[in-house]
C-alpha cells in the first residue's frame, strides 16, 4: 500500500522493488508490490500465456502503471502519517529510502496505531521527480 508520509514524499510499507531509468526519467516500480500492482501483473501474465498479449506490451503497460499511480500520489494524495519507533536499519540508495523499524507507532488524523515486530517503510522524494520529469518528457519530444 503506497501512502504519502508528509512533505512530499512517497512511501511504500513492506514493499520491495528498485528503479530504473526508463524514457530517461527515473521510475520507481516498487508500486508493483501493491495489491493492484499484483492483481494488473497476474493479469497480464495470463494474457501473456494465451498469447493475447507481447510481452513487450506487458512490459509498457506495467511501466504506465507506475508512472501513473506516482503522478496520482504526487497530485491528489495530501494526508500526512508521522511514526516513532526504534530504528533498526535504514540505508538510502538511488534516493530511495529504507528503513526498518521496531515496534513503530503511526499517528493519522488522530488515530494511533502501535504495530509489534518489524515493519519496513520504502520512500523516494517525490519532488525529484516532479521536477526532473517534466523537463526530460518535453526533451524527449
Amino acid at each position: 500500500m503506497a501512502a504519502n508520509r508528509g512533505g512530499g514524499a512517497r512511501a511504500s510499507v513492506g514493499a520491495a522493488g528498485g528503479t530504473t531509468p526508463a524514457a530517461g526519467a527515473l521510475e520507481y516500480q516498487f508500486y508493483q508490490q501493491t495489491g493492484l500492482g499484483l492483481a494488473l501483473s497476474d493479469a497480464l501474465d495470463g494474457m501473456m500465456e494465451d498469447t493475447s498479449m507481447s510481452a513487450a506490451l506487458a512490459q509498457k503497460i506495467k511501466a504506465q502503471f507506475n508512472r501513473s499511480l506516482q503522478e496520482v500520489l504526487h497530485t491528489q494524495v495530501t494526508t500526512k502519517v508521522t511514526f516513532t519507533g526504534h530504528l533498526h536499519s535504514y540505508r538510502n540508495c538511488d534516493m530511495v529510502w529504507t528503513w526498518v523499524l521496531d515496534h513503530p507507532v503511526f499517528k493519522h488524523d488522530g488515530d494511533v496505531t502501535e504495530c509489534n515486530g518489524l515493519v519496513k517503510i520504502v520512500a523516494c522524494d517525490g519532488r525529484h521527480l516532479a521536477e526532473e520529469t517534466p523537463e526530460k518528457e518535453k526533451g524527449h519530444k
